[in-house]
């Protein structure tokens, strides 16, 4: 080979490596796939397993050119902060970043009260830019209730934030439930408009690829990673416009395709929220939005109406809706506040007992139980010869009832009633006080020692659904049992009078003003009277509701109000008949209060308050 030659292909090689170095420079995506691995259900209701654990690390450490590692759904069946500790630990040896949206059990139970994931785990949501893409960490779980979900307040405001900074075309969405049962998802997906949406979420058994019947875009279910005779996981990978989606093991089996689709048969986002129109007759005198979650009651007294949210806040607000004073409690709140003339009475889970003037805000006084605050707050008025006394009474996470003075913060009594935690508001009867543990178990004390009385307890079947039972007359005491039936028990001897059948119920129930009857509705809005002598039915009214989890009632000398989860608004007359006064928003009302025959607050999960007036 002559000189002219070989100087020729050495030309055409630098040139060649020049127009290489020059395409990765300015074309990454030509010479690189953007890959991102999903562990589904990493449990699946098993005891932790360190060595299934271990050798999921080292296979993902093996593989090149991931950009991030999500796990989906369960990661641990106890929950408990040790195992918590050691999955940390094992994932902190992974070379590539990881994120974990967790499952219902890792919110339910006694941890929903302890947070055990949440103050091991901060990285439970997440906003990531990743080459021209999105990656959204959804947390969609309602503790306690895990056939339904929902989208936090506070989630959507971060991701409306911190979207305003990126420029994207698409968006991959990890979520712990499947957006088509995910009740207010519209509000997300509207962020996303004229984007290409894909959603994984952890699924039961098999993979699934389909598209949204209510949104239409792609939705791909994740079978769990850890099964009898094999470790897998799926590796997501996107070259040029193709995603595609590979099925891999620990196995030395080849990589099995799942699914491929290009970006360009997606559908774009088109969702926008439209306002539902209330009913004619309503006026809105104000409206109020907090922006963060509320699920405790409001309470309104003396035109004023106090508003307590889950982040630790308090707020006075006057009838016009100008605001009083707000108020830090450094904590959750997720009990019930109380009212007693000047004194507002607040607790918090993490164990902190408050009392605040009512007129200014000031905090007045705080005491550390020691223990998690799991029931919510009553106030027992004890008479003596010409004195009274006011006495604040709760339960705790560790069985226990405390009762201290309102004023003075003295601990006037304590007792274990319960091995398991009490939880729904103690109810006040006279000289006695009745609380509700986590079985369904009645526990009925004395208001001025604590001394039991009485107890009428079920089995180990733990349940930690927020209660507005148990509640009572002046002979009975009206509760659930674990297996969803209505029942009720002597106040005097603690034996069962009645039990009507109300399986497949919403598992609360309302006692009417004049204590003459129950009212229980289900999850497709059939609301039925129920007598509080015998358990006989007395009526029915239907609503036609679908994937109710929750309602509130109120009353007045004149009608009955309900507020569903779903976000509508009825009221009843004297006569049963109801008429809808506010339409279906997907936003779940957590309180009301009726001021008068034609004037009542409502309250919804996002903390907004709006005081109507009807014409």
């Amino acid at each position: 080979m002559n000189s002219n030659k070989i100087q020729l292909l050495n030309n055409f090689g630098l040139v060649l490596i020049l127009l290489l170095i020059i395409g990765t420079l300015y074309s990454p995506l030509l010479c690189q796939s953007k890959n991102i691995v999903i562990i589904s259900n990493l449990n699946s209701g098993r005891n932790f397993d360190l060595k299934r654990a271990e050798q999921i690390t080292s296979l993902l450490n093996n593989e090149v050119d991931l950009n991030v590692i999500i796990f989906l759904g369960e990661i641990s069946k106890s929950g408990s902060t040790a195992e918590l500790k050691v999955i940390k630990s094992e994932l902190e040896k992974l070379k590539t970043p990881y994120y974990i949206i967790g499952g219902y059990n890792n919110y339910s139970g006694i941890n929903n009260y302890s947070s055990n994931f949440n103050q091991i785990f901060e990285n439970d949501e997440f906003v990531l830019n990743d080459n021209n893409r999105i990656l959204l960490g959804i947390n969609s779980v309602i503790p306690n209730y895990p056939d339904n979900a929902l989208i936090k307040v506070e989630t959507t405001n971060k991701v409306m934030e911190e979207l305003k900074t990126f420029k994207y075309n698409d968006a991959y969405l990890f979520i712990n439930n499947s957006l088509s049962i995910t009740q207010n998802a519209k509000y997300l997906l509207s962020l996303l408009k004229n984007k290409n949406i894909l959603s994984f979420y952890p699924a039961e058994k098999s993979f699934s690829a389909k598209l949204n019947s209510d949104y239409k875009f792609l939705e791909i279910g994740v079978p769990p990673s850890i099964n009898f005779d094999d470790i897998n996981y799926l590796l997501i990978e996107e070259i040029y416009d193709t995603i595609r989606v590979i099925k891999k093991t620990d196995k030395k089996d080849l990589p099995e395709s799942q699914y491929s689709i290009s970006l360009n048969d997606l559908n774009l986002s088109n969702l926008s929220i439209d306002q539902p129109n209330i009913d004619s007759s309503l006026k809105k005198v104000f409206e109020i939005e907090f922006n963060t979650s509320s699920t405790t009651g409001s309470i309104a007294a003396a035109n004023r109406i106090y508003t307590s949210l889950d982040n630790g806040l308090i707020y006075l607000n006057d009838l016009s809706g100008k605001e009083k004073f707000v108020t830090e409690l450094m904590g959750t709140i997720k009990s019930n506040q109380v009212l007693y003339k000047d004194l507002l009475i607040a607790a918090t889970i993490e164990g902190d007992l408050y009392s605040i003037n009512s007129n200014t805000g000031e905090v007045l006084q705080v005491v550390g139980i020691g223990e998690k605050i799991t029931s919510d707050i009553a106030l027992i008025e004890t008479i003596n010869l010409n004195s009274k006394s006011i006495e604040v009474v709760f339960g705790t996470s560790e069985g226990n009832i405390f009762c201290y003075d309102a004023f003075s913060f003295e601990l006037l009594w304590e007792k274990s009633i319960s091995k398991v935690p009490i939880i729904s508001t103690p109810l006040v009867q006279k000289d006695k006080v009745v609380f509700l543990n986590s079985n369904s178990s009645i526990y009925c004390v004395s208001a001025k020692s604590g001394s039991l009385n009485w107890k009428y307890e079920f089995s180990d079947n733990q349940n930690f659904s927020p209660k507005n039972y148990p509640r009572g007359d002046s002979k009975n005491i009206f509760s659930i049992s674990p297996e969803g039936n209505l029942f009720a028990v002597d106040l005097l001897l603690g034996r069962k009078t009645w039990s009507s059948n109300t399986k497949g119920l919403l598992n609360q129930f309302y006692i009417t003003s004049d204590k003459q009857s129950l009212v229980v509705i289900n999850d497709i809005g059939m609301m039925t009277f129920i007598s509080s002598k015998d358990g006989k039915e007395i009526q029915r009214i239907e609503f036609k509701k679908s994937g109710l989890f929750s309602f509130i009632i109120a009353e007045n000398e004149w009608n009955l109000f309900v507020g569903f989860s779903d976000g509508s608004l009825y009221i009843l007359d004297k006569k049963f008949v109801a008429k809808q006064l506010i339409p279906p928003n997907q936003i779940p009302i957590t309180s009301i209060n009726v001021l008068n025959k034609n004037e009542f607050i409502i309250k919804d999960i996002n903390g907004k308050i709006t005081l109507y007036k009807i014409n």
